[in-house]
């Protein structure tokens, strides 16, 4: 990384709902790096969930790739933005510890739920 941009790219990742992307940006907003993984899922299952280890490999895997092809690494990186899938979520003990894997907006399980709640 060029010393003009060391310290100075922002980082922005996009939790999809069929892909994690990553990006990492100058200060002028010009892409220098890019990543992603798809998140494949059955689309007949209702069931939509997430392990956090798998997780954790997919995003550390994107963020990974556009590091690698902005010729960065994390030092380079001052800010950090996100967005990510609506009413994603995973419960966690009182010592932070994941409880069930993420469950994913898409997620179906509690379909036949609706009409009596």
């Amino acid at each position: 990384m060029s010393s003009l941009t060391a310290g100075r790219l922002v980082l922005g990742i996009d939790l999809g709902t069929s892909r994690f992307k990553a990006g990492l940006f100058e200060p002028s907003g010009k892409l220098a790096g890019e990543g992603g993984a798809d998140l494949t899922m059955d689309a007949h299952h209702a069931l939509r969930e997430r392990s956090v280890t798998d997780f954790w490999h997919l995003l550390s895997g994107s963020v990974r790739q556009a590091l690698e092809q902005a010729h960065a690494d994390e030092n380079d990186v001052e800010a950090l933005v996100y967005t990510s899938q609506a009413n994603t979520f995973l419960l966690q003990d009182k010592e932070c510890r994941p409880m069930t894997p993420l469950i994913l907006w898409p997620d179906r399980l509690a379909a036949n739920l609706m009409p009596k709640v």
